[in-house]
C-alpha cells in the first residue's frame, strides 16, 4: 500500500517537472512599435481588412493584441527561458555598482 502511494507520488512529481520545464509559460512584455510592428505584419500575411486593434494588458504590461478580426496574439515563452533583456540591465548594474573614479560612467540606452 505504501509503496503504491510513494510510486504515485513520485509519477505525480515527475509529471509536474516535465509540465514545468517544458509546457509552463509566462507573458512577456511588449513594446508599442513591436506590438504595431507584429500587428502589420499579421495584416500583411492574413490580408486583414481591419483598421484598429486593441492592446491586451497582463500586470499592467502590454503583452499582445487583439485586432478587429478576431486574431488575438500573446507573447508568452517557456518559464526555464532566460529573458535577455533583463540579463543585461542585470549586468550593467553590477557594472554601475563597481564604478570607481577611472573608469567612465555606463549609460544605458532604454528603447520603449
Amino acid at each position: 500500500m505504501i509503496g503504491e502511494l510513494a510510486l504515485g507520488a513520485w509519477l505525480f512529481l515527475a509529471a509536474y517537472v516535465v509540465w514545468f520545464l517544458a509546457l509552463a509559460k509566462d507573458y512577456v512584455p511588449l513594446t508599442g512599435m513591436e506590438t504595431t510592428f507584429i500587428w502589420k505584419l499579421h495584416k500583411r500575411k492574413t490580408n486583414c481588412s481591419s483598421t484598429k486593434f486593441e492592446k491586451v494588458r497582463h500586470k499592467n504590461k502590454v503583452v499582445g493584441f487583439r485586432c478587429a478580426c478576431g486574431y488575438e496574439y500573446l507573447s508568452k515563452r517557456p518559464i526555464t527561458q532566460r529573458d535577455r533583456r533583463a540579463q543585461e540591465l542585470d549586468v550593467s548594474r553590477k557594472n554601475v555598482h563597481t564604478h570607481t573614479s577611472q573608469e567612465e560612467p555606463v549609460y544605458l540606452e532604454r528603447y520603449d
